[in-house]
């Protein structure tokens, strides 16, 4: 039987386990779900006004970090050879977290966002997002905090932060 570590860590609030890969399958969801609730409850990042699991980007020091904060979504898609609406989704997340240090963003503000990259926003992407969305959160490069904010994982952000 393979054993699992998992560690998630928001704010102040740290949960970790150890375990069965069946039970991570079947309860991540609802751990998340739970730990997301409780952040927002307990106000445990007092002043937040997020609802949602959040990384603090620029506490993520790193390669490449000086050089993020001053790229804007076009340069950062252009960057990483960001292709698609999902991509440039990604990059106006980057974005948002790295150059203007936000923790987590709505909807409206990742859109807002992706329209100012006009060399790569199409239409089209305004009315995919719901689906970009879905397809990064379920892939785990993004989270979703259970008020409908959006944050970029941690281990997305050490992976792309290098490249920038």
């Amino acid at each position: 039987m393979n054993t699992n570590k998992l560690r998630i860590k928001l704010g102040e609030l740290e949960v970790e386990y150890e375990g069965s890969e069946a039970f991570l399958r079947a309860e991540l969801p609802l751990l998340l779900k739970s730990i997301a609730d409780l952040h927002k409850t307990a106000d445990v990042f007092a002043g937040s006004r997020s609802a949602g699991p959040a990384v603090k980007a620029n506490s993520q020091a790193g390669a490449g970090g000086a050089a993020a904060v001053n790229l804007s979504s076009s340069s950062i898609a252009a960057k990483l050879g960001f292709k698609d609406g999902g991509d440039l989704l990604l990059a106006a997340c980057l974005h948002l977290a790295l150059a203007k240090g936000k923790e987590s963003f709505s909807r409206t503000e990742i859109l807002s966002e992706m329209k100012s990259a006009k060399s790569y926003f199409k239409k089209s992407y305004g009315s995919n997002l719901s689906n970009y969305l879905n397809t990064l959160v379920t892939s785990g490069k993004l989270l979703q905090g259970a008020g409908g904010e959006y944050a970029i994982h941690a281990d997305t952000l050490a992976e792309l932060k290098p490249k920038l």
